[in-house]
């Protein structure tokens, strides 16, 4: 499975989900192992290094254009002052990153 969801993403051009934690933020907002996440405000992801472009989008809200079997998802993400952390920890979970941004000096 996980050969074939790696190859379905990259045709598509997306990052696959391989999983969530329960209670997470990737949980909240319904992302699923096999999910294709294609789209962050419309900004095509087609490696997890793409992801980082969220977070400029700090205190506006997000859309997330995910790919679930063949149905297309749209997700909106309210805005909130930690999207940043948000971020970090979706990034975590969903693509198993230790850490997505550098420490501030």
């Amino acid at each position: 499975m996980h050969g074939e969801l790696a190859h379905r993403a990259r045709i598509l051009g997306g990052i696959p989900v391989w999983g969530t934690v329960p209670g997470s933020a990737a949980d909240h907002l319904g992302l699923k192992g096999g999910d294709i996440l294609l789209r962050v405000n419309g900004v095509q992801l087609q490696t997890p290094d793409d992801f980082l472009a969220a977070r400029r989008l700090l205190d506006q809200s997000l859309e997330l254009a995910v790919l679930r079997a063949e149905s297309l998802l749209l997700i909106d993400v309210p805005a909130r002052q930690s999207n940043d952390q948000w971020i970090d920890e979706l990034g975590q979970q969903v693509f198993g990153r230790d850490s997505w941004f550098p420490e501030s000096p």
